[in-house]
């Protein structure tokens, strides 16, 4: 765990925005980005690879059934926005 300190100050902090984003979480990780795992940090459900793209949208808690779900998902898609422009 102390090594990680020193490699974050190294990799991302030193360098202040010089370079990309996606090669300093390369050089940082030691491997690309996963969005899968971006989606699931902010709760999204991620589909199985031989699904629709829409399905990737809804949120965990939903039902596709439920008559409910595209209100759930309008609902959802407003707060994102939001949270969005609070940062």
């Amino acid at each position: 765990m102390k090594a990680m300190g020193p490699k974050f100050r190294d990799t991302i902090l030193a360098l202040g925005g010089g370079k990309a984003p996606k090669e300093v979480f390369r050089d940082f990780r030691g491997r690309n980005p996963l969005p899968k795992a971006l989606l699931r940090s902010i709760r999204v459900r991620c589909p199985p690879e031989s699904s629709s793209v829409s399905s990737a949208f809804l949120p965990e808690s939903s039902s596709e059934s439920s008559p409910e779900s595209s209100h759930q998902l309008k609902r959802r898609s407003e707060s994102l926005h939001q949270q969005r422009r609070r940062i």
